[in-house]
């Protein structure tokens, strides 16, 4: 895999941070079966390997975080929302977690775009197209349990489409800042799929 890492890191409440010159990033990618399995580290300032990242990628499904930089999911209560992943071709998933019953409300930059039920393992998929435009903004998950309804809120980032050139290199790339991770995979064929994750609030 060819490996490039970003420095993205802004924090919204204090003054930007100088970006950091790109640098090495320790990746590893293995293949079971139809999932794709990516160990990923950024190293410090003297070349120690932190945040780590493990996740398991499976196509049509949502990316399975094993272990997140972050050490947690941003949640409020019983509910949490996990990667979002999302492709050149405008599909989205949205994934999460809930410990309590109930249907989940997805919201994009204010917009209510659709409703998903906590399975019985309490896990939570929404699967959407045409819903995310290009930029940042707001993605909020709201659960309607019928007592507290707890809301949670992510910084989403969607990315344009890979150009032409770049899009079947077999390149990863990771973008962070002290709040969000975007991986970007290009994936055979052309295109390519983005995961993102998200510290806990």
């Amino acid at each position: 895999i060819e490996a490039v890492l970003f420095d993205t890191s802004t924090d919204p409440t204090t003054e930007p941070v100088e970006t950091d010159p790109v640098g090495e990033l320790d990746a590893m990618m293995s293949i079971r079966g139809v999932e794709t399995i990516f160990r990923i580290h950024r190293p410090d300032e003297a070349g120690r390997t932190e945040s780590a990242l493990i996740m398991i990628s499976t196509p049509g499904a949502p990316t399975r975080l094993v272990q997140s930089p972050f050490k947690g999911l941003p949640s409020n209560g019983p509910l949490a929302i996990g990667a979002i992943d999302y492709d050149d071709k405008g599909g989205v998933i949205f994934s999460g977690v809930s410990e309590v019953e109930g249907r989940v409300r997805l919201y994009v930059a204010n917009a209510a775009i659709g409703e998903t039920r906590v399975g019985v393992d309490g896990r939570w998929t929404y699967i959407a197209s045409s819903v995310m435009p290009l930029g940042e903004y707001d993605v909020r998950a709201e659960l309607l349990d019928g007592v507290d309804n707890p809301v949670v809120t992510v910084p989403f980032e969607r990315l344009p489409p890979m150009p032409q050139s770049e899009s079947d290199d077999g390149s990863l790339s990771v973008s962070f800042s002290s709040y969000r991770w975007q991986i970007r995979r290009s994936l055979v064929g052309g295109g390519a799929q983005s995961t993102v994750i998200f510290a806990p609030e």
